[in-house]
């Protein structure tokens, strides 16, 4: 009896760390909320400044290699759809288990927003009420994950708490699965994350004039009771871990910040209330300082409560809070060396060194060249009646083949505002750079279009890029300018 016992523990032990190993194949790795929690699970312990922890406009609303180029630290962010101040203090408990942050940054959304599955976040029985957005399935194995597992699923833990039991039809959707493996396995999850953000469309006139006729209830927001106890258990892992806490909010559409401006300020004041308190808290209210964005820093979508920044939007958010956490806070960063990306390379003035065996050259902005019959400009003005922009271009780096790089362009108006391309930069043949530089060159042509509304007005400076597959990166200034009028 007692063999049959240990041999019984030794096939359960087994079995555990089979399903530990592989649990982590059985949500879509690919998806923008799987891979923020992939990046906390990537970095190294103890290493992050500051964790950022929120719903989808957290995720749409900061990019944090641009802000860690600004502050010079290293962080991260966990985002899911629809996250609830419950789900949040669950979420940092797990990070308590890997990080020691020196700040904790709260996006505040799943506060303010007027709904009732964010007001109340557990049932009669003392239970989490379950919001059908399952960051908890996102997180590894542990005492986190089983408290909010235990919290929500009280009759079913064991289910719920392995994803190759509570996600098993995956196996059979052969082309998700082979998506999420090659995430998991092929790609930097943060850089995925920041990649899934570059979105650049925007409300169109019928959708703002849609939001102008509509009318907005007010009355839902405020900060409920289930709410304040999950802030007090946030506030007490503040002290008890020593960091700082910085609530803030992601702006929203101008035209509905002033249909609700006075349930945004009643939920701050509410917040104001409870935090005074506390001098390891700070609020900041971005939505209160700028009045909401305009449409071009919007994405797309119904009429509602509910809006996404896109990426000019993000870029603009990410430099305001960069500012405000530079002006009020002052530590030393976990950071041992800059973290090498695009960003840091073009926000903090790094010197770009010069590679010979990196040739590229910019042909023409919206078909006018720079150099004709001689005569070199180094500016070309887009006019206001031209929507787009169109750069076309070559790169290529020597003994660097095109199928191990991703090429990117990058427009520079200042250190407040770069805006880089998402993705490889689309293809195209130039057979005269082939002919004077050889075969490989071929393929080196590329052509960039974007909408002018995606970019502020004026004077940018053009980059050519190209990172490799190993993460090396390398930037070529091409001293031209556009002008946006």
């Amino acid at each position: 009896m007692r063999a049959l016992l240990s041999k019984s523990l030794v096939f359960g032990a087994i079995l555990v760390f089979i399903l530990l190993k592989i649990e982590p194949y059985f949500v879509d790795n690919s998806s923008w909320d799987v891979s923020s929690f992939n990046s906390f699970y990537e970095e190294d312990k103890n290493s992050s400044d500051i964790v950022f922890i929120g719903s989808s406009h957290l995720n749409k609303g900061i990019d944090t290699y641009i802000l860690d180029a600004n502050c010079n630290t290293n962080s991260i962010k966990i985002s899911g759809a629809g996250m609830n101040i419950a789900q949040t203090y669950f979420n940092l408990k797990e990070v308590l288990t890997r990080q020691s942050p020196k700040i904790v940054s709260i996006e505040t959304f799943g506060l303010i927003v007027p709904n009732n599955k964010y007001n109340n976040s557990i049932d009669e029985n003392g239970n989490m009420v379950l919001k059908s957005y399952n960051t908890e399935y996102y997180k590894r194995f542990g005492m986190a994950k089983l408290e909010e597992i235990s919290s929500i699923y009280p009759e079913d833990k064991v289910f719920h708490m392995f994803n190759f039991f509570r996600f098993h039809d995956v196996w059979t959707d052969v082309e998700t699965l082979s998506k999420s493996i090659d995430a998991k396995l092929s790609f930097n999850p943060k850089k995925i994350n920041q990649d899934i953000n570059k979105y650049t469309s925007y409300f169109s006139d019928v959708q703002m004039k849609a939001y102008q006729n509509k009318e907005f209830d007010t009355k839902g927001f405020f900060i409920s009771d289930d709410e304040k106890l999950f802030l007090e258990k946030i506030i007490q892992l503040s002290k008890e871990h020593n960091f700082e806490l910085l609530f803030f909010t992601v702006p929203v559409l101008d035209v509905y910040y002033k249909k609700t401006a006075i349930g945004f300020k009643r939920v701050e004041n509410e917040l104001r209330e409870i935090f005074k308190s506390h001098k390891n808290i700070t609020y900041y209210d971005i939505n209160s300082e700028v009045g909401g964005y305009d449409k071009t820093r919007f994405l797309p979508g119904n009429v509602n409560n509910n809006q996404h920044l896109n990426y000019k939007g993000i870029i603009n958010t990410t430099h305001l809070l960069s500012k405000f956490i530079k002006k009020n806070y002052k530590f030393d960063s976990h950071l041992k060396k800059p973290v090498r990306s695009i960003e840091d390379i073009l926000y903090s003035h790094r010197k770009i060194e010069k590679d010979t065996s990196f040739l590229s050259y910019i042909s023409t902005v919206n078909g006018v060249k720079f150099n004709v019959d001689g005569k070199v400009k180094t500016t070309i003005a887009i006019p206001k009646n031209q929507k787009y922009i169109t750069i076309k271009g070559w790169m290529f780096k020597d003994e660097l083949p095109s199928r191990e790089t991703t090429r990117k362009i990058a427009l520079k108006k200042n250190n407040s505002f770069i805006f880089i391309s998402k993705g490889d930069l689309s293809k195209r043949s130039v057979k005269n750079i082939a002919n004077k530089y050889g075969e490989d060159y071929l393929e080196s042509g590329y052509q960039f279009k974007i909408d002018k509304n995606a970019l502020e007005k004026g004077k940018y400076k053009i980059y050519n890029i190209i990172e490799s597959d190993k993460g090396d990166i390398l930037v070529k200034d091409m001293w031209k300018w556009i002008t946006i009028e």
